[in-house]
């Protein structure tokens, strides 16, 4: 007599669950480090930016305040909606201020140490700030057209101060076309030259 050994119906049923658990298991890890790999590969491309143009909005008591910004290197360069403008140099230790109101240019020569102090605080500016955010800590947020661009969404949380930036990048380039910051302030018309 021949014996045969058949599994019954329910445990089979128990091996097709663990198994799909196991795929969607999978298929999530790998997705979180397709998230954090886009995401640095925004910064590698940064990394290659010659210029960067930006516009910056703060809402201000109701008011909108929109500044055009400019970076070159290390060098930067702010155009205010009232017409001042803000050179700044770190490189040779110098900035300026042009007041358009006052018709005055003001010149200041500043320390190595005052320079390194104000990189490590709230004045280091967005283009240094975005190549020193973590591609680990970038979440994946959704996708959105901006501007007509098809854009993946990331939060990133900022080192340091743990503020999170929202940034829109553009699917085809990895770079940013849109970032909200925490509080009013939004950046956004991004032009680089690669």
């Amino acid at each position: 007599r021949r014996h045969s050994f058949r599994r019954p119906a329910s445990s089979r049923i128990v091996y097709v669950l663990v198994a799909l658990c196991l795929i969607v298991a999978v298929s999530l890890l790998f997705q979180g480090d397709a998230n954090r790999l886009v995401f640095a590969q925004v910064q590698e491309k940064l990394d290659r930016v010659q210029t960067m143009t930006y516009t910056s909005v703060v809402l201000d008591e109701g008011k909108e305040l929109s500044a055009k910004w400019m970076y070159a290197g290390t060098r930067t360069r702010r155009e205010e909606s009232n017409g001042d403008v803000y050179v700044s140099n770190p490189d040779e230790l110098i900035s300026m201020h042009i007041d358009v109101s006052e018709k005055l240019v003001l010149i200041r020569h500043r320390s190595a140490e005052e320079i390194e102090r104000l990189r490590k605080t709230e004045s280091l500016g967005l283009y240094e700030r975005l190549k020193t955010l973590h591609h680990n800590s970038a979440k994946r947020v959704g996708e959105l057209r901006v501007n007509g661009k098809e854009t993946i969404g990331f939060i990133v949380a900022e080192p340091g101060n743990g503020q999170e930036m929202m940034v829109w990048v553009d699917k085809r380039t990895h770079l940013p076309v849109r970032i909200d910051a925490t509080g009013s302030r939004l950046s956004k018309d991004f032009a680089f030259d690669v």
